[in-house]
């Protein structure tokens, strides 16, 4: 017999909540890190660590909400004009709290242009990859953007080993239907390809490119937004 429970409904409204309590977590966390006169050097470090996981989980929530949405057809983008730089800029003063004390510098640079797309979309996107790029990098993470045709590049460099063979040089459709799952970063990979083709310009969607940095010989994940 039927309960009369709107299932998807129900999950949906649970990991919202879910994601929402985590996020008052993180920031009581760094609250009490910044405001305590009591703590050891070694206690902020640990609660610094605490923190990163709180909103890691965190953000993995918020991504998994929207592939719930888009599944269930309740996601579309609502596109804005956008400066890229202070977007960008912005996206990094948030981060930058998880990488105080971190051996390595996060930072926007070239990246006056413009955008048509979904910010909070994009900006999930990409605090995930930056999330990833912390546990790869050796001393630098770059965050920049560049106009290809009428749409727009955003990419997130860092200096750490890079792609795996296997994955390099490839677009999203191709991770998509590759074994990704024995990858680390494969469902997050997964999850900017399924943001990047949610917009579109006519005939033209978006896709993820896996890149080597020529800058720093790390990885290079390259967003376009048409």
């Amino acid at each position: 017999m039927s309960s009369g429970i709107d299932l998807a409904a129900f999950l949906g409204s649970s990991i919202h909540e879910v994601k929402n309590h985590l996020g008052l977590a993180v920031h009581k966390v760094e609250s009490l890190r910044d405001t305590s006169t009591t703590l050891s050097d070694s206690d902020k470090s640990e609660l610094l660590d605490l923190q990163n996981v709180l909103a890691l989980v965190n953000s993995e929530l918020v991504n998994t909400l929207l592939v719930f949405r888009a599944q269930n057809q309740l996601l579309d983008p609502c596109i804005e004009e956008v400066w890229v730089q202070t977007f960008l800029e912005d996206i990094v003063a948030s981060m930058q709290p998880l990488v105080t004390g971190k051996p390595y510098s996060l930072a926007v640079e070239g990246a006056e242009v413009e955008g048509y797309f979904d910010g909070a979309m994009l900006k999930n996107v990409i605090q995930t990859a930056l999330f990833n790029a912390t546990r790869y990098a050796n001393g630098i993470i770059m965050l920049s953007a560049w106009k290809r045709g009428s749409g727009v590049v955003i990419a997130i460099e860092d200096d750490g080993p890079g792609f795996p063979p296997e994955l390099e040089n490839k677009r999203g459709e191709e991770i998509e239907h590759g074994n990704v799952q024995e990858q680390n970063t494969g469902l997050g990979l997964w999850f900017a390809q399924m943001i990047a083709q949610l917009h579109r310009n006519k005939e033209e969607k978006g896709f993820i490119e896996l890149k080597r940095s020529t800058k720093f010989g790390g990885a290079s994940l390259q967003i376009f937004i048409p």
